[in-house]
């Protein structure tokens, strides 16, 4: 069934906006009923309510809103939202989310709780990855794991570390299912394309030879990098040969551009790079 299309007034207040959802919901065969997730005094329980209600077979998770989005609100109903929808053992399908505001909505919430697969897998990555904020090299190996997780359960794609064609694989995933219109215009994927970057860079390190390591450099970016080659001298010595490559910043291109043999080409590029830097 297609939810209520209903036009906001700008004057409204919060009551008298969540009364209309909530008739039109019911003409429609669906009948919501209010959670209260905040205290009653606090910034967000003034200016949005939430409703819960059954659509078919799937739990439709109402937000009514009639303020700015500023800072404290988004945060607030952002970890709300996460929370609901990566339940671990949810009763049924993942729920549908639909807001109703008198101001635009911010695109990260219409990106992390549309509809699509797409959107599953880039809030499920966002729990881990956190909007890119604060990831080191420690992290790497889990983020991985956590790509290969997703891609089996939101996409039905099946890889491991070991996998001598995963590249392929995540090439095709990005393609084809993290495309750009799975998303709302403005919204990006970015933690999806974090997670599986990780796992790029770790299919990588195990199918070249010399040894190498995630680490930051700030000349290369805010995101761990690869860096293959002996380790650094102790200060003062001489220095020794490195590859310094970014599986993250490569499968933002690949978002971007859209050749599926992209991975591919960095990868074979690479080889050729390590070979003649590090023999």
């Amino acid at each position: 069934m297609s939810l209520p299309e209903i036009e906001p007034r700008s004057d409204e207040t919060l009551e008298s906006f969540a009364s209309r959802v909530q008739r039109a919901f019911l003409a429609a065969g669906v009948r919501l009923e209010e959670l209260e997730p905040f205290a009653a005094s606090s910034e967000p329980a003034q200016w949005c309510k939430f409703f819960q209600g059954r659509v078919k077979d799937r739990e439709c998770v109402v937000i009514v809103a009639v303020s700015e989005w500023t800072e404290g609100i988004l945060i607030a109903v952002l970890n709300l939202l996460l929370h609901i929808r990566t339940d671990p053992d949810p009763p049924g399908p993942p729920p549908l989310f639909r807001f109703y505001s008198t101001k635009p909505v911010p695109v990260v919430l219409r990106g992390l709780f549309g509809d699509s697969a797409a959107s599953e897998f880039e809030c499920r990555a966002a729990l881990v990855a956190k909007f890119g904020n604060e990831l080191g090299p420690a992290s790497a190996l889990q983020l991985g794991a956590v790509a290969i997780h997703l891609l089996r359960e939101c996409f039905g794609a099946r890889t491991s570390f070991f996998d001598a064609d995963g590249d392929l694989r995540i090439a095709a995933c990005v393609t084809e299912s993290l495309k750009a219109s799975s998303f709302p215009d403005g919204a990006s994927p970015l933690n999806s394309l974090l997670v599986l970057g990780f796992l790029y860079g770790e299919l990588l390190r195990i199918r070249l030879a010399p040894p190498s390591r995630w680490t930051v450099l700030k000349n290369v970016g805010p995101w761990p990098v690869l860096v293959f080659g002996p380790e650094p001298a102790p200060a003062g010595g001489p220095g020794v040969p490195q590859v310094v490559f970014s599986p993250i910043h490569t499968l933002l291109s690949l978002h971007k551009d859209g050749s599926r043999t992209l991975l591919r080409e960095a990868r074979e590029a690479l080889e050729s790079a390590c070979r003649a830097k590090l023999g």
